[in-house]
C-alpha cells in the first residue's frame, strides 16, 4: 500500500473520529420507536373562571388517574393551555393553538373550559372527549416515534426520531415544553385559593404549529434535534411532548402521533 494511500486513509480516521456522536447512526439506532399511537389531547382553561377549577384539569386527571375505562393512560399526552393574555398563567403556545378554533379560526371554541383531542374541540362535552380518545387511541400510527435528551444546567437537547408506516406528504413536527407541577392562585367558588396545576404548557421549541418535515415514504426516517435553555427551569420539573400534525393550507388538522419525554 502506498504512502500516500495510506495517508489519505489516515486523514479520513481523523475526520471521522471528529463527528459529533449525535450526527452518527450508532447515537440515532439507539433511539427505540414505538409502534403506538398516543393521543395528544389538551385543556384550554383560565384561572379567573371558577368554573375550570372544578370541571378543567380535574376531568384531564380522571384520565391520567386511570379513572376512564378503555383508555390507556399511558398512550396519552395530556396538557393544561391557558391561553388568555389576561390569565396569570397565559403562554403564547397556548394563545395561538387556541387561534385555531376561536372566532378567527374555525369558531368552534366558544366556551371555558374546552377539552381538544386530535384537534377537534368539544368544548364542555367531556363524554364526547373521552369518546374521542377511545377510538383515537386504537389506530396505527403513520409514524412511529422515538425520543431521548441530553440535559444540562444551561443547555438541554432533544432527540426526535420518526420511522414512516405509510407515506406522509404535508406535516410538521411541533415540540412542547411543560412543567409537571406547581402552585398557583386560582379563583374558585369559595374564592381565590391555591390550586396545583400539572401540566401546563410555558414554552415551544418550534414555531407552534410546528416546523415542516419533508414529504416521506414508508420505511424512510427523520431525525431531528431541538436546543433549549434550562438556565432558568428547574429541569426535574419539566417534560417534552413531541407532535407530529398533519398540515393543510398551512395548518395543522390532525394530530399523526405524538410522544412524551419524561425525564430530561
Amino acid at each position: 500500500m502506498s504512502k500516500k494511500l495510506i495517508g489519505f486513509i489516515y486523514i479520513l480516521f481523523i475526520l471521522s473520529s471528529c463527528v459529533p456522536e449525535d450526527q452518527t447512526d450508532v447515537f440515532w439506532d439507539s433511539i427505540d420507536t414505538k409502534n403506538k399511537y398516543q393521543s395528544f389531547i389538551f385543556v384550554f382553561s383560565n384561572t379567573q373562571i371558577p368554573t375550570c377549577a372544578d370541571y378543567g384539569q380535574p376531568q384531564l386527571e380522571k384520565i391520567w388517574n386511570g379513572e376512564i375505562d378503555d383508555i390507556n393512560s399511558e398512550e396519552v399526552n395530556g396538557c393544561m393551555m391557558y391561553p388568555s393574555i389576561l390569565d396569570p398563567q397565559y403562554s403564547n403556545t397556548a394563545e395561538e393553538l387556541k387561534f385555531l378554533f376561536d372566532q378567527n379560526g374555525n369558531n368552534t371554541f366558544n366556551t371555558w373550559p374546552a377539552y381538544i383531542n386530535n384537534l377537534t374541540c368539544f368544548n364542555t362535552d367531556s363524554l364526547m372527549w373521552y369518546e374521542s380518545i377511545k377510538t383515537t387511541q386504537n389506530q396505527t400510527p403513520g409514524i412511529k416515534l422515538g425520543i431521548k435528551s441530553t440535559p444540562s444546567d444551561k443547555e438541554t437537547k432533544i432527540y426526535v426520531k420518526g420511522v414512516y408506516n405509510t407515506s406522509i406528504s404535508s406535516h410538521s413536527i411541533a415540540v412542547y415544553a411543560y412543567r409537571k407541577s406547581e402552585s398557583i392562585n386560582h379563583n374558585t367558588s369559595n374564592g381565590n385559593e391555591s390550586f396545583l396545576v400539572k401540566n401546563r404548557v410555558v414554552f415551544a421549541l418550534t414555531p407552534t404549529v410546528g416546523k415542516s418535515l419533508t414529504s416521506n415514504s414508508s420505511g424512510n426516517e427523520f431525525r431531528e434535534i431541538f436546543t433549549f435553555e434550562t438556565s432558568n427551569e428547574n429541569i426535574s420539573n419539566l417534560e417534552i411532548v413531541a407532535v407530529i400534525y398533519k398540515i393543510e393550507n398551512n395548518s395543522p388538522t390532525e394530530v399523526i402521533n405524538s410522544i412524551r419525554l419524561e425525564d430530561l
